[in-house]
């Protein structure tokens, strides 16, 4: 299993470097990802402060990113719980 950086998710989530986003979504494409909780902590933080996301959209985006083949979040049960109270933000 690979984990990947902080970085790649934010360009996969956001694709704002046409390149680099292009390079994000073929790694996690390729399967066998690994995100650890600290990682999607950090993905909140770039996506609410930086690209000033909305609860909803931080929301949407992780959990569209947990849903895909080959990622495996670190706990589950803890990021559904986290989702679930971003939903009422």
């Amino acid at each position: 299993m690979r984990a990947i950086d902080t970085n790649v998710i934010v360009r996969f989530l956001t694709a704002d470097h046409a390149a680099q986003a292009a390079v994000a979504r073929r790694a996690i494409e390729a399967g066998d990802i690994f995100n650890p909780t600290t990682l999607l902590l950090e993905t909140e933080w770039v996506l609410r402060s930086g690209y000033r996301f909305s609860s909803e959209a931080i929301g949407t985006a992780l959990a569209g990113l947990a849903g895909l083949p080959g990622v495996t979040v670190e706990d589950p049960l803890a990021l559904a719980s986290a989702l679930d109270g971003m939903a009422g933000d």
